[in-house]
Parts: C-alpha cells; sequence; structure tokens
C-alpha cells in the first residue's frame, strides 16, 4: 500500500502496512500480570515473559492497545499489562 505525503520534504509516495483491526478480538489467557513502573520497555518485557523481544505486539493486542508506546509511556506508570501465553 502507497500513501502521498505533503510535507516539509515536499510531496512524496511512502510505503507503508495496513492498520491491524483489534475490534472483535478473542479472550486472551495471561502468563502473568505485570504493574508498569518507569523505564519499562515493551520490547524488553516481551523478552522476558515471552522469549522473544519481537512479541512485543501480543501484549500490544492482549491490552488491546492500537499504539503500543501508551502502554508504557511515562503517565502509564502504576498501570496494570496482561501478558498473554506466548504464540497467543
Amino acid at each position: 500500500m502507497t500513501t502521498v505525503l505533503d510535507d516539509a520534504l515536499g510531496r512524496r509516495a511512502v510505503a507503508c502496512l495496513r492498520t491491524r483491526l483489534l475490534s472483535g478480538l478473542p479472550p486472551t489467557r495471561a502468563v502473568a500480570v505485570h504493574q508498569v513502573v518507569s523505564g519499562d520497555r515493551l520490547d524488553l518485557l516481551s523478552h522476558r515473559h515471552l522469549g522473544d523481544p519481537l512479541a512485543f505486539w501480543q501484549i500490544a493486542d492482549a491490552n488491546a492497545a492500537l499504539d503500543p508506546d501508551e502502554l508504557v509511556a511515562p503517565g502509564a506508570e502504576g498501570r496494570l499489562l496482561v501478558i498473554p501465553m506466548p504464540g497467543m
């Protein structure tokens, strides 16, 4: 999919992926629940709990987050994150 952008760099075509919609996700079986603390990173959490730093999207899906970064943003301290079973 290609999108045309008009910005400070001029008019340009940018290749992009389609947006994944999260509606209708099945219930997730949790392996753990993690309370967010300052300095948490989603890639490190997914590595610790799922064994793969690139599986951060599974945690994002389990918590119905369209923007994974919002799960560990500075204002998210104290938030509880569901850590799904690997491969869910």
